[in-house]
């Protein structure tokens, strides 16, 4: 077989990167009945979460997904500073304003399209090895990765405290993604 090319997901950006003022919020974004991401919810909620609220105890958590169930949505958000999101028509307004990203998972395979998207957005991405399979990123530069509990939770800390981190991480996530996984890009690679 002849001229056959396996496209990476594709993303539509368009223009440059415009930073948008980040407010006090950590994101999650996921379908709900993948079950990797409720698994990544629980785990971020019992074992890291806690100690990004020991040093920043206002920091809200926004999960913003599908097929989320009631008992979920009601489990989730008794716990102090999680808000619930279901549905929502646009999820790039809150990829643009979050002050991180988070993509803990533990198990799942393939290139986590959350994580392209919230690098297009401005959003600074702190994920698991597992959550950084595929995408030949690198750690510190793209995104950071948290090794376990305690490092992820440093990891967000840092993004929340460090402006200048921060920045470099989005600038650094946006150029890579226009590079590897911009639609424009492709088409001109291939015709």
């Amino acid at each position: 077989i002849r001229n056959v090319n396996i496209l990476p997901p594709l993303l539509k950006i368009d223009g440059d990167l415009k930073i948008k003022e980040k407010e006090n919020y950590i994101l999650f974004v996921g379908k709900m009945d993948y079950a990797p991401n409720p698994d990544a919810v629980e785990f971020f909620l019992n074992k890291i979460f806690p100690h990004i609220r020991k040093v920043h105890s206002e920091i809200e958590f926004f999960i913003v997904g599908s097929n989320i169930n009631e008992d979920l949505k009601k489990k989730w958000e008794k716990e102090k500073n999680v808000r619930v999101f279901i549905n929502v028509p646009d999820v790039e307004p809150f990829y643009e304003k979050a002050v991180s990203f988070i993509c803990p998972l533990r198990f799942g395979t393939g290139i986590k399209v959350k994580i392209l998207e919230a690098m297009k957005c401005g959003a600074p991405v702190v994920t698991t090895e597992v959550g950084a399979e595929g995408m030949n990123v690198s750690d510190g530069k793209h995104l950071l990765i948290g090794r376990d509990e305690k490092d992820f939770a440093n990891k967000v800390i840092e993004l929340i405290e460090n402006k200048d981190l921060r920045e470099y991480i989005i600038k650094n996530a946006f150029l890579f993604v226009k590079k590897n996984y911009d639609i424009k890009v492709w088409i001109e690679r291939i015709f």
